[in-house]
């Protein structure tokens, strides 16, 4: 420890291991001399935690912080193992430096705490000073200055009572750093020379260069060069002696024998470097063909997943369109269709029967020949549209009013959208809406383009609305259910699946000021994906 203070870290190296290795030997031969756990052999490994504790004092003098903690969480299982309270307190404050040094605060905090209360418990005053100042040093890496210096001076307080020389100069140095940095100079001064005067006798290296450099800091500030570079030579001198190239080179050795230590147990294992690099070689071989055997077997599984899904999705939508074309014309609607243009014909006005009659016939073709497609141009679901609501207004007469805008901005030819979407909420704004409104009922069908570029397609009535509608056919015993609104919602569901864009539908519930319903509006909001 003394030749680690010193900054001679060969020399603390070479003492650390053949320290550990004698304890090691003492503790076999006690073990063969006692059937059970010893006092003795409590002693050995309470030595054992110690040796621990200082090479990773070295490596954390060194920077090398995560060899350090290996070896500081060593002493502490060792400490926790034998309960040594002294032990496990001093690891847990050298763990809280190396957290602290990584920037770990509450972690390093937790650490301190640990320590100071282990020594408070243990009545170790000398632990407890440290625990004290290592607080201190976490408070001044957070920048509370004022924390900081309540914790060094009660460190200081316990230090002086025990006549300890190092805690007394490393203290002084950390107060004097925080009266520097408050431009309390002369306060600065008196710290750092106590901790020259303590450091200098008992070879305290870095203790002692820390403190010429605060010196040197000083005096430079206030304007007395001569006595600045006084100290700043006396700490290029002490820095010197810190750092030499022997401690670098033993640096170099040092990591090169921990290396060495963590290989040795595959060493073992393996025999020798061949054995080892063919051992490597048939490992790596053999998940080579597992790897690609598996990913062969991914393969296959996700192909054939996919198919099955894809072949899934067909038959729904199949499904689907045979549901939707049986839904698609209400057979009241077909009769009293026919009907109407029949009653023309009866009177003669063979013009007009003949013209509901194409419009009746191009309707029926229209549908049939959507229901096989996915997607057909805009212009041919608005001639559905325009064929169906001219037979509801030949079956309504003034019942109903419609009107079908399309925007100047929506080339119809070039758009293509889902067939048969109108049709279901046409039938269900006539039969639910206005049927049961007193006096004409009207609908809109507007087609528009939205700022993101989706076609907008809404179907607005202004019947009785869906709740009153739901009332007036419970009281009749009639209540209708729309199979195909159903149906088209799960159409929209598998057709979704297919597309990055997706197509919304909405159904709003038209109220005035007064909450009272005033009919039914349907949204489609379709991508320009399909252009």
């Amino acid at each position: 420890e003394l030749f680690q203070e010193q900054g001679n870290y060969p020399k603390a190296l070479e003492k650390l291991n053949k320290a550990l290795d004698m304890k090691k030997n003492y503790k076999a031969t006690y073990i063969e001399k006692f059937d059970q756990y010893h006092f003795q052999i409590q002693m050995i490994d309470e030595s054992i935690s110690v040796s621990y504790l200082y090479k990773g004092k070295l490596f954390y003098d060194w920077g090398k912080y995560d060899l350090a903690l290996e070896q500081f969480n060593k002493s502490l299982e060792l400490c926790e193992q034998i309960k040594y309270s002294l032990g496990k307190a001093k690891a847990l404050l050298k763990l809280g430096d190396v957290y602290l040094e990584k920037d770990s605060v509450e972690i390093a905090k937790i650490n301190f705490h640990k320590a100071y209360d282990l020594n408070v418990a243990t009545g170790n005053l000398p632990g407890k000073a440290e625990s004290l100042s290592r607080l201190g040093d976490l408070f001044m890496q957070i920048g509370d200055t004022e924390k900081a210096m309540n914790y060094y001076n009660r460190s200081l307080s316990i230090f002086e009572k025990t006549g300890l020389q190092k805690g007394i100069a490393e203290t002084c140095l950390k107060i004097g750093g925080i009266y520097a940095s408050e431009e309390k100079y002369g306060k600065a001064i008196s710290k750092f020379e106590k901790s020259v005067n303590i450091a200098e006798p008992i070879k305290l290296t870095k203790c002692l260069m820390n403190a010429n450099k605060g010196l040197s800091d000083i005096y430079s500030a206030i304007g007395l060069t001569n006595k600045a570079f006084d100290y700043y030579k006396k700490y290029i001198a002490a820095r010197d002696t810190l750092f030499t190239l022997e401690s670098n080179r033993q640096i170099a050795n040092l990591e090169a024998i921990n290396r060495a230590e963590k290989k040795e147990s595959e060493v073992k294992v393996l025999l020798s470097e061949n054995r080892l690099k063919e051992y490597k070689l048939n490992r790596s071989r053999y998940m080579l063909i597992s790897v690609g055997g598996l990913t062969i077997l991914l393969v296959i599984l996700a192909v054939l997943y996919f198919r099955q899904e894809k072949l899934k999705l067909s038959q729904q939508n199949i499904m689907l369109e045979q549901q939707l074309l049986r839904t698609q014309m209400n057979p009241h609607f077909i009769f009293n269709a026919l009907t109407n243009i029949q009653s023309f014909i009866y009177q003669k006005d063979s013009k007009t029967a003949a013209s509901f009659l194409a419009v009746f016939a191009g309707l029926m073709r229209n549908i049939l020949e959507c229901s096989k497609e996915n997607y057909i141009p805009l212009e041919k679901e608005i001639t559905t549209i325009t064929n169906y609501m001219k037979l509801q207004k030949l079956r309504l007469g003034k019942k109903l009013e419609y009107s079908i805008k399309i925007d100047d901005s929506i080339n119809t030819d070039e758009y293509q959208i889902p067939p048969m979407l109108a049709q279901p909420f046409l039938e269900n704004a006539i039969e639910h809406g206005i049927i049961h409104k007193e006096g004409t009922g009207c609908i809109d069908v507007n087609f528009s383009l939205s700022d993101n570029g989706y076609i907008l397609f809404e179907i607005t009535d202004d019947g009785v609305g869906r709740e009153r509608s739901y009332e007036i056919e419970k009281n009749k015993d009639k209540v209708h259910v729309s199979m195909a609104t159903a149906i088209t919602r799960d159409r929209l569901l598998i057709i979704n699946k297919k597309l990055k864009k997706k197509i919304s539908l909405s159904i709003i519930d038209l109220k005035n000021e007064n909450g009272q319903p005033t009919g039914t509006k349907v949204c489609f909001e379709i991508p320009k994906i399909y252009s």
